[in-house]
């Protein structure tokens, strides 16, 4: 049974989880899983991923600071990012829970995921699992 957690800040529930903190290291384990025709069976999603990234990333003293802020910082990919990957790769768990404090970044990615797997948004200070 593969579990996979994605976060940044909070530990998994327990330690039968994959764990990724961001998407640089959430999409090498989604890659191998899909390569080795693996099944994940729940996945447990945040949306913000990294901080504030408004406030400390190089990118936004660019010239195109408006752009970079509208369309994101390839710095900062978030879990909407991470659900993005898995509908470009056609790859889902069989039941995704969005934890996250962010109630429209949650928004996004389940109604990105909503034609594809069961989903359940759960802000993070309700119990996950």
């Amino acid at each position: 049974m593969i579990k996979f957690w994605l976060d940044d800040l909070r530990e998994a529930p327990d330690s039968t989880w994959a764990v990724a903190k961001n998407y640089q290291e959430a999409i090498p384990m989604l890659e191998a899983w899909k390569a080795a025709g693996a099944t994940i069976d729940l996945a447990s999603l945040d949306h913000d991923l990294g901080g504030d990234v408004f406030n400390t990333c190089q990118c936004l003293k660019e010239d195109n600071a408006e752009e970079i802020f509208i369309h994101g910082c390839v710095h900062n990919k978030t879990g909407r990012h991470v659900v993005e990957w898995m509908e470009a790769n056609n790859f889902w768990p069989k039941y995704l829970i969005v934890h996250s404090w962010n109630p429209a970044g949650a928004s996004r990615m389940a109604g990105l995921a909503n034609k594809h797997t069961i989903v359940q948004v759960t802000p993070y200070r309700t119990k996950v699992c």
